[in-house]
């Protein structure tokens, strides 16, 4: 049972650098839309802060989304967020 184990770990490692390239994010990008004439300009024009983003979802099966209630859970996630210790720069350009 090891050998198999073995074996099928010798076939993904070789395998990998042909898959490497498909195993990223799809690119939900719109050509010619203005947030990817914005996301070309910002990979042009700060290189050195990478091209990461992420993602917050709110949900609430109680308010909705322009009640001050939700809001107010949004803007200090939001500050939250926006104080990290990450927000200028990405730790791999350090």
């Amino acid at each position: 049972m090891l050998g198999v184990w073995l074996l099928l770990i010798v076939v993904c490692a070789a395998a990998y650098p042909a898959l490497h390239h498909r195993l990223g994010a799809p690119d939900y990008g719109v050509p010619g839309s203005a947030s990817a004439a914005a996301e070309r300009l910002a990979a042009e024009h700060f290189s050195q802060l990478g091209t990461e983003q992420d993602l917050i979802v709110f949900h609430s099966g109680r308010y909705t989304a322009d009640s001050p209630e939700l809001r107010a859970v949004v803007d200090r996630a939001l500050a939250t967020a926006s104080a990290s210790r990450w927000r200028s720069r990405s730790p791999s350009t350090r």
